[in-house]
């Protein structure tokens, strides 16, 4: 299955959320492209980098992204099927 940009920002939206989500995400995308993905969520406000613990941790702005996505996902995907 190939995914879209937006399908990839919502994984990363979502994993990051858990524990493990960073290695989780390093098996599905190469590292150059992750940082690329973790940068500009960053500067879009969806994302932050907490120093104290070194980890991502999604926004309400990413949340609020995430919901529309799931959203959006309810309202086109096949039924009966």
């Amino acid at each position: 299955m190939e995914y879209t940009p937006l399908d990839i920002i919502a994984m990363i939206l979502e994993t990051l959320n858990f524990k493990r989500g960073r290695i989780l995400l390093n098996r599905f995308l190469p590292p150059d492209q992750l940082q690329n993905y973790l940068t500009v969520l960053q500067e879009n406000r969806m994302l932050v980098y907490e120093e104290e613990k070194q980890t991502y941790k999604t926004t309400d702005k990413g949340m609020y992204f995430l919901q529309i996505y799931n959203q959006v996902g309810d309202l086109v995907a096949p039924t009966g099927i």
